[in-house]
């Protein structure tokens, strides 16, 4: 019997210890706003805390672009608490206490609400928003972070305090804590440091949310709470401000630093599945993260996804590296893009014009000079993808570097070309083909970071391929892959060869540039299947009419939702943007919401084929054009030496015209591939006036003829 009784004491006592162990405290998230962190604040010895802080925690870089033309500070608040891009307005911002008297009115906000609503408040609540009316006919509510924790099955409480000095545009924040009825917990006017610490560690809220005026007070608060924070405690460190850097387009902001403290985060790097790209995150994967953290569903409207560590394997040092590098490419494509144009600009004139000086005195010189100058202008696609990773640290330095690429594959095209058996200009392509599919299918660090994507700062995207590289593969991969051919023509057995490689080009491109993982590029899959299926009924003799033209045109469409319901079905929630799409559109927004895209794509290629710029640009090409009678008479021999090669330019305009039709942007697409082309063309016809010359200096019986 005493036996017994011991056995089960034991027992009693073991199912005890595993209750206690299976319980856990629940996850907890205090996330500070303030404003201006960059890379260089986390070693400046002004702020010693988020100095130590840094090196036990994971980092990204974090891209701030509010929309264009809207207030920066109030549709940042607004964004963070969207969880995705959204424009300001002042009626966002009217949060009080329930005891203020708001600016212009005789009675209290409680009064006013209860007016406003017909709805009386919770006891507990210290916060209230008079612009309930504009939230929800601008649909703001209830999609909002706040909305979402309140409307949560779990019992998630949260609240937001504020230090003064308090802008009414930064208490837009109070929606990242508010519930779907504008009410809320937390203070709009605390005056101390101490204050906030305390509200802080003395609170079992889930969320708690500390805005801050600046990185001093920061640096201080951080002092106090950090030793002090529980084990189930995440510290989110958030600057949804960037510095005022000049030289930036008005809706572009300046990268700022984003920290995550805690155990799932650990000393590493952070990427979501919005940017895809390690040590990059958006302002609209914070509120996600949030939810992520609480153990909460995001709302279908949030278009970020949460954040997640990466790259722990590297130390501090590495890790500083590759942000300042990130972030130092990223402000010299955004701040001197202009400069870099008309240094390159410069460059290639100064080798024409010395080449034209040369023209009547050493005519193979002179040639040799254009074809220098050609093939250098040609490479300039894969020389913008390589220039960047040796890391420029200066203007000076990226335009040395990116002067050196240039060089680099101009000669290195010219050394292949006769051991390759092809001219100099497809050597070219070949190196830019070769770059770009094992850019793709290595996460495209190279396009993200080129002078003519910067996706890290604009936001446009941040992933895949743009259109401006798209504009310019579709042009060399029509055009280049039919020259390939009319290099070939005397050499029957080689040239079915190289039909079959160029076949196999074409559909590596086109797969690489429309897959969700790769090119990511939905658009693309429509461009390609014209541009291909127009070449390859052009080889087979079978003449373009617009009953085919309209069949290539429905085939892409398919294959678009074909690639759109494969990456919905294998990625579900971390889709890319087709299969996303496809998603929301399935889950409850209909057709009617696939059509709203499609109309704001057409609208959008309205508006940039409306612009003055636009305009400006092709009357400077074609005054340019009318006045070289060189570029007409190279075009007009173009045609008449490659007649393969004029096929390829004849496919590439009906995929011009999907891209105006089915591309947001496709006018951004239509001007590189018509520059890409005219530039492919000019280096062919320079290319062989060199050989040509060549030929005839080695032979006097050819020079005399």
């Amino acid at each position: 019997m005493q036996a017994a009784k011991q056995w089960l004491l034991c027992f009693i006592t073991l199912l005890f210890l595993c209750c206690c162990m299976a319980v856990q405290a629940a996850p907890q998230v205090i996330m500070l706003l303030c404003p201006g962190i960059i890379p260089a604040t986390l070693y400046s010895t002004r702020y010693p805390a988020l100095s130590a802080l840094e090196q036990h925690s994971a980092l990204s870089l974090m891209n701030t672009t509010v929309p264009a033309g809207s207030h920066v500070i109030g549709s940042a608040m607004l964004t963070l608490a969207c969880g995705a891009n959204s424009r300001y307005s002042p009626l966002y911002s009217e949060v009080y206490s329930p005891s203020a008297i708001p600016s212009g009115e005789t009675s209290s906000a409680l009064q006013l609400y209860i007016q406003r609503t017909c709805a009386v408040p919770n006891v507990h609540c210290s916060m209230l928003h008079l612009g309930i009316s504009a939230l929800y006919n601008n649909h703001i509510l209830p999609n909002t972070l706040g909305a979402a924790l309140s409307s949560s099955t779990a019992s998630i409480s949260s609240a937001i305090y504020f230090l003064q000095p308090v802008s009414a545009q930064t208490k837009t924040a109070a929606l990242l804590v508010l519930n779907s009825l504008g009410q809320g917990s937390g203070s709009l006017g605390l005056t101390s440091l101490q204050q906030m610490a305390a509200c802080m560690l003395h609170t079992n809220r889930s969320l708690i949310v500390g805005c801050l005026p600046n990185k001093t007070a920061l640096n201080q608060l951080l002092n106090t709470i950090v030793p002090q924070l529980a084990s189930n405690t995440n510290l989110l460190i958030c600057s949804p401000i960037s510095p005022n850097l000049p030289g930036l387009p008005s809706q572009w902001r300046g990268l700022t630093v984003f920290i995550a403290h805690g155990t799932p985060f650990g000393s590493s790097l952070l990427r979501s599945q919005t940017t895809r790209t390690t040590g990059l995150v958006s302002l609209t994967d914070v509120a996600p993260t949030i939810l992520h953290l609480l153990h909460s569903p995001a709302p279908d409207t949030f278009t970020g996804r949460p954040v997640s560590p990466t790259a722990t394997g590297l130390d501090t040092g590495q890790r500083f590296r590759l942000l300042w590098s990130l972030n130092t490419i990223s402000l010299l494509n955004g701040q001197h893009s202009q400069t870099i144009a008309l240094a390159l600009f410069i460059w290639f004139s100064l080798w024409i014009l010395t080449g034209v000086l040369f023209l009547r005195q050493n005519k193979l010189l002179a040639t040799r000079l254009f074809l220098w100058s050609s093939l250098q202008l040609l490479s300039l696609p894969a020389a913008l993808m390589l220039a960047p990773l040796g890391s420029p640290a200066s203007l000076g330095q990226y335009l040395l570097l990116i002067m050196l690429c240039l060089a680099a594959l101009a000669l290195l095209s010219l050394l292949a070309a006769p051991m390759l058996r092809f001219s100099a200009p497809s050597c070219v392509l070949f190196l830019y083909f070769v770059l770009l599919f094992a850019d793709l299918l290595s996460g495209q660090s190279l396009i993200k970071l080129s002078l003519i994507s910067s996706y890290a700062l604009s936001g446009i995207r941040y992933y895949g391929m743009g259109n401006e590289y798209l504009g310019i593969t579709l042009a060399f991969m029509l055009i280049g892959g039919c020259s390939f051919l009319d290099e070939t023509v005397h050499k029957a057995l080689f040239q079915k060869n190289i039909r079959s490689l160029v076949y196999l080009l074409w559909f590596i491109t086109a797969i690489l540039c429309g897959s969700p993982v790769w090119g990511a590029n939905a658009g693309s899959i429509i461009i390609t299947t014209v541009g291909i299926g127009s070449a390859l009924l052009m080889l087979k003799n079978v003449p373009l009419n617009t009953v085919r033209i309209l069949l290539l045109f429905t085939a892409g469409i398919l294959l678009t939702f074909l690639a759109a319901a494969i990456d919905e079905w294998l990625f579900g929630t971390h889709a890319s943007h087709a299969g996303r799409a496809l998603e929301a559109a399935s889950g409850g927004l209909g057709a009617d919401y696939l059509a709203h895209i499609a109309l704001r794509k057409l609208e959008m290629n309205i508006h940039l084929f409306l612009s003055p710029w636009l305009w400006l640009a092709v009357a400077i090409v074609a005054a340019a054009a009318a006045a070289a009678r060189f570029i007409i008479h190279a075009a007009n021999d173009f045609f008449a030496s490659k007649p393969f090669a004029s096929l390829g330019i004849k496919a590439l305009q009906p995929a011009l015209a999907a891209s105006l039709i089915f591309k947001d942007s496709g006018v951004v697409t239509v001007v590189f591939a018509v520059a890409a082309a005219a530039v492919l063309m000019i280096s062919y016809r320079v290319y062989d006036s060199a050989q040509l010359n060549s030929q005839s200096h080695n032979n006097p019986t050819l020079h005399a003829t």
